[in-house]
Formats: C-alpha cells, sequence, structure tokens
C-alpha cells in the first residue's frame, strides 16, 4: 500500500517541477525527498510482514516510475534545468530493454543475477537529479554549493573510514567508496559554469545506467548464443525502444504531454513487471501488448517528427493522452489475464532493478 500511494501521489511533485517556480520548487524538492524514503518504510513492512508477488513487482517499477517523475519534467524545461531530451531516451530505453531483457532469459530457463552495479546505477540516478536541482538553483552562489557538497562528502567519507580503520574484518558497504568520489567531483563542479556542472552531471548518470544496463546484457551472452531470438524477443525490442528511447525525448519540445507520456511510461514499466512474472512461471512469451505499444509509440514519434510544426503543437498532447490510455488498457488487460499469479507469496527476496 505505501508503495501504491507513492505512485499515486508523484503527478503532484510532477507537476509542481513542470510548472512551479521559486519556493514552490522547494517544496517539490522536500515532496520528492519525503516520497524516496517511503521506499525505505515499505522495505521495513515487506520484511516484517513477509514479501508478496504483488510487492516484488511493484516495488522496483516504482523506483522507475520516480524517475521518470523527475527527468521527464526536466527534460521540458522544468525548474530551468536543461536536461537534453538524448538524457530521457537513454535513460528509459535501458530500463525496457533490461525488462526485455529479464523476459527473454526467463523464458530459456537463465536467471540474470543483480550485482552491485544495479544498485548503484539507482543511488546515482536518484543522487544525481537531487544534485542537479541544487547545482541549478543555487547556480548563483557557488560558495553555498561548496559547502552543501562538503557536507554531504564527510558522511559517506566517514562510513568508508570507518570500515577501513575499525572494521577491518568487514568490507565497507558497496556504496561508500563510489558515493563519496561523486560528492566530491560535484564540489569541485560547484566552481564551474552551471551549464557544464549540469551536463556532466547528467552524463554520469547515464554512463552508470549503461554500464550496469551492459553488465545485465554480458551475463546472459552465453544463454542467447545457444538460442535464437523469438517473435516475442523482437516485439519486445520493438516496445523499448519506442516507449524508451524515443516517446521520451519528445516532452523536449512538448511541455503539456509531459503527464500523459510519464503515464503511459509508467504503464509500460508496470507491464515489463507483470511480464517478467508471466514468463518465469508460465515459460509464455507473449507477443500483443509489446507490439501494439511498441508500434504505437514509434508511430507517434514518427508523427510528431515529420508534422507540420504549427498542426502538431496541437496534436501531440492530445495522441500523447491516447497513447497513455492505450497503455493503461493494455496492462490492465494483461494484468487481469494473470492475476492469480500475484495472489500467491514470495519466498525469495525483493529483486533490485
Amino acid at each position: 500500500m505505501v508503495t501504491m500511494a507513492r505512485i499515486v501521489l508523484l503527478p503532484l511533485p510532477c507537476a509542481m517541477l513542470l510548472y512551479g517556480e521559486g519556493s514552490i520548487l522547494w517544496i517539490c524538492l522536500c515532496l520528492y525527498v519525503f516520497l524516496g524514503f517511503t521506499d525505505f518504510i515499505d522495505g521495513y513492512m515487506a520484511r516484517r510482514d513477509g514479501p508478496t508477488r504483488f510487492g516484488g513487482l511493484i516495488d522496483p517499477v516504482a523506483d522507475k516510475i520516480f524517475m521518470a517523475a523527475i527527468i521527464l519534467p526536466l527534460v521540458a524545461g522544468g525548474a530551468d534545468v536543461r536536461c537534453p531530451a538524448w538524457v530521457a531516451g537513454a535513460l528509459f530505453s535501458r530500463e525496457l530493454l533490461v525488462t526485455a531483457l529479464r523476459s527473454a532469459a526467463s523464458y530459456r530457463d537463465a536467471a540474470i543475477r543483480t550485482s552491485n552495479l544495479a544498485k548503484m546505477k539507482t543511488i546515482t540516478q536518484m543522487g544525481g537529479v537531487g544534485t542537479v536541482f541544487l547545482s541549478t538553483r543555487l547556480a548563483d552562489h557557488p560558495d553555498l554549493l561548496m559547502m552543501a557538497g562538503v557536507l554531504l562528502t564527510l558522511p559517506f567519507a566517514g562510513i568508508w573510514l570507518f570500515f577501513k580503520l575499525k572494521r577491518q574484518d568487514r568490507p565497507p558497504p558497496y556504496f561508500a567508496a563510489p558515493v563519496t568520489a561523486g560528492f566530491i567531483v560535484w564540489t569541485l563542479l560547484s566552481q564551474v559554469h552551471v551549464d557544464t556542472s549540469v551536463l556532466i552531471q547528467f552524463i554520469v548518470i547515464v554512463t552508470m545506467t549503461w554500464v550496469s544496463g551492459i553488465d545485465y546484457l554480458l551475463g546472459a551472452l552465453s544463454t542467447f548464443r545457444a538460442a535464437a531470438l523469438k517473435r516475442a524477443d523482437y516485439a519486445r525490442l520493438l516496445w523499448a525502444l519506442g516507449h524508451g528511447a524515443l516517446v521520451p525525448s519528445l516532452t523536449g519540445s512538448y511541455k503539456a504531454a509531459v503527464l500523459p507520456i510519464l503515464v503511459a511510461l509508467s504503464a509500460e514499466l508496470a507491464t515489463g513487471g507483470v511480464d517478467n512474472v508471466v514468463v518465469a512461471e508460465k515459460k509464455q512469451a507473449t507477443v500483443w501488448p509489446f507490439l501494439l505499444s511498441g508500434l504505437l509509440a514509434t508511430a507517434l514519434f514518427c508523427l510528431a517528427t515529420w508534422l507540420p510544426l504549427g498542426f502538431k503543437a496541437e496534436w501531440v498532447p492530445w495522441a500523447s493522452g491516447v497513447l497513455a490510455l492505450t497503455s493503461l488498457v493494455t496492462l490492465s488487460s494483461y494484468f487481469k489475464e494473470h492475476r492469480a499469479l500475484f495472489a500467491q507469496s514470495l519466498d525469495q527476496p525483493k529483486r533490485e532493478a
């Protein structure tokens, strides 16, 4: 229930980030931080009450939707952040491609193990958009930025030093050294022009995202060498590129399309999560949800690219709404078809993405 509440509430800070100014943006940041911390509450409740298959599905999906609710408004110019459109395409194509990769591997009776790189990807994304926000809002106060960088660096550096000096029998937490290094670099970036600083931070976020994705792919190569690609694999590939790479980039040109594209992307992320469970349990390679969604997303992008400027400025937001509705109907139909699977308990721990 906590995770579902987090998803339902995300459009509020998303709209504030998209249209807000001044103090509204700081309130928006606080809301995002609060909603981010609810993930820890949900994790505690899962450990206390026992995980469920539905919880194991929705929690990693919620993390991806959380990122979409931040990145898409930034691409549209929210909070005066200069986020290139390619950043959204790079981030969400990776998320959907890895989701498709999981289903393809499960169909072939293989498993893709989660590494610390995947966990660092999530930390880098969530922490990175926070530092981007601070870099933009405090661009005229480099001394404050440097002070914030030092204050954020010290706790993680302290954790790393504690384990190195006092607890040599145990390695430091996997995140301590890279997070410390990241905040040191961000502190130094406070002294360069804000546009350069923000661009470097987005490059780091995208690089870490794709390094973790390539790590997944390398782990699954032996599986795909032994078995040819099937129609369902090609459908999922089209789906991942259409909804992940193409459609999110449209938010840079069509501010009114941000919310419907967010709804569509959220529904597709959830559909991918449902598919992971269905394929793992039933070894059933479904084609239609991904082929339909992939074709519609690609068609929307092509029309938004080729139509005359004056016409598509009015048309694209409405078409994005149709895409969102289609994604919701597809998700509902696919989940309803296999809903019995999600009433069962999970013995294994929650899977990270």
